[in-house]
């Protein structure tokens, strides 16, 4: 078990710094760290626990999300924090978001933080499907080393908009690698992950 977290990379979800600070001092106690860690922070929140993660090990990185909750317990409240936006307006302002995110983490720091639109947080089914049409637009607004994860698999705005219910999973997947077809390639210069529940799918987008 030692040696396969030594070469595993692993993900965290948790919104909660103190679950990231319980699972780094397992790793501290028992001398085992992973080849690379994530933290998947969905509540977009930058603070000292987030600098702090960064700054202990250059292979920890940070997925920052688009959430607009004031602090990490009222994440899962996201649904209730939209803005009254469409179009550019609001593609702008998501933009912003991040900008100023990035701002506040020291530069050195920055290269190990991953941007997650975060399909499905505090936004509503056409602002979300109007961000994955211009996904271009939106990764093109940040230097090229930055580094993106998306994930729309099954989310509630691709069943809105396909009329397709989440007992038809694989029509509901044949609809999702529809618009990866039609909008990936766009994404020629950007780099980062892709979440998917087809793997085969994820395979075809690994160049």
């Amino acid at each position: 078990m030692i040696a396969l977290i030594k070469e595993s990379f692993i993900s965290i979800d948790s919104y909660r710094s103190e679950t990231i600070k319980y699972l780094l001092n397992k790793f501290t106690k028992f001398q085992v760290f992973p080849k690379k860690l994530f933290w998947n922070d969905v509540s977009g929140i930058v603070d000292q626990d987030t600098i702090h993660f960064l700054s202990l090990n250059k292979d920890y990185k940070l997925i920052l999300c688009h959430n607009l909750v004031n602090d990490r317990a009222s994440s899962p409240e996201h649904y209730k924090m939209t803005l009254p936006l469409e179009g550019k307006a609001f593609l702008d302002e998501v933009i912003n978001y991040f900008s100023l995110r990035l701002e506040a983490i020291p530069h050195h720091l920055r290269s190990q933080v991953v941007i997650d639109p975060a399909f499905g947080f505090s936004k509503n089914n056409a602002q979300n499907m109007f961000l994955f049409k211009n996904l271009s637009h939106f990764t093109s607004a940040f230097t090229g080393d930055q580094e993106f994860l998306i994930g729309i698999s099954r989310k509630k705005f691709l069943r809105h908009f396909s009329g397709i219910s989440m007992d038809e999973l694989s029509a509901l997947d044949d609809y999702q690698d529809d618009l990866f077809d039609q909008y990936l390639p766009l994404l020629c210069d950007a780099t980062g992950y892709l979440r998917c529940h087809r793997c085969s799918l994820g395979k075809n987008y690994l160049a």
